[in-house]
C-alpha cells in the first residue's frame, strides 16, 4: 500500500534463515554460576548436549548431599536454575551436573 492508499500485490517472497551449527548445539557443562561467592541466591546456568536424565546436585566438601536441585529428563539445550539454600552454613560446596554419562563439577562459596 502506498501513501495514496493504492494497493499493489507482488509475488510471494521466500525467506530462508540459517544459523551457525555452534548456535544450535548446546554444550554440556556448567556454563555460569553467579554470583560466586553468593548470598542469598545462586544462579546456575548449564548446558545439556543430548536428551536424557539430568541431575544437578550440591555437595559439601565431605561428599554429603546438601540439596538435590534437579532430577529430571531434559531436552538438549541451555537452562538456568536459581537456588536459594535454606539452613546452609557459610562455606564451600560443589555443584555437580550429570547428564548423558558425563559429569562436571564446580566449587561455590556461600557467605552468611
Amino acid at each position: 500500500m502506498d501513501y495514496s492508499g493504492k494497493v499493489t500485490w507482488h509475488k510471494e517472497v521466500e525467506v530462508k534463515v540459517e544459523a551457525e551449527e555452534a548456535q544450535l548445539l548446546a554444550q554440556f557443562g556448567l556454563q555460569a554460576i553467579y554470583p560466586n561467592p553468593f548470598n542469598p541466591v545462586l544462579n546456575i546456568r548449564y548446558g545439556v548436549s543430548e536428551n536424557g536424565p539430568t541431575t544437578l546436585t550440591v555437595y559439601n566438601l565431605r561428599g554429603e548431599v546438601v540439596e538435590s536441585l534437579l532430577n529430571a529428563y531434559k531436552l538438549k539445550g541451555t537452562y538456568t536454575h536459581t537456588w536459594q539454600p535454606l539452613n546452609l552454613s557459610s562455606g564451600v560446596c560443589v555443584v555437580h551436573l550429570h547428564s548423558g554419562g558425563r559429569t562436571v563439577q564446580r566449587k561455590i562459596m556461600f557467605v552468611k
